[in-house]
């Protein structure tokens, strides 16, 4: 069974970050742009779910296979930060993650109120 995050639901979940199906979208381990793999923080076979919010998030190739390969691993600090860390658990990146500004553009431009700050 396929876990990719493909088709229609990469589109939609491109989306829900503020993004358009053809549009570079950042690395959250690297901050480099291209067209992403989107990964699973916590694995579908460890119970982790499809929400763009709280467990997806976009990886360059080299990052993926780094990570599938547990030389790196991505988790979730909170609900708004992914950290990258390698294998020792050295921190190489922090990120925060979904970037909100663009989640609030995208909520604007689809006639939605957007939380008071």
């Amino acid at each position: 069974m396929s876990t990719a995050v493909e088709g229609d639901r990469r589109v939609e979940v491109l989306r829900s970050w503020g993004y358009i199906a053809d549009q570079p979208i950042p690395c959250v381990s690297c901050s480099t742009e291209g067209y992403y793999d989107i990964h699973h923080v916590v694995y579908r076979s460890q119970g982790g779910t499809n929400d763009p919010a709280l467990n997806l998030v976009p990886l360059c190739r080299e990052h993926h296979d780094a990570e599938h390969a547990k030389r790196i691993v991505v988790s979730r600090v909170d609900a708004e930060h992914v950290v990258t860390t390698d294998a020792a658990g050295v921190v190489l990146s922090e990120t925060a993650w979904p970037p909100q500004h663009r989640m609030e553009q995208v909520g604007e431009a689809l006639g939605r109120v957007s939380p008071a700050r």
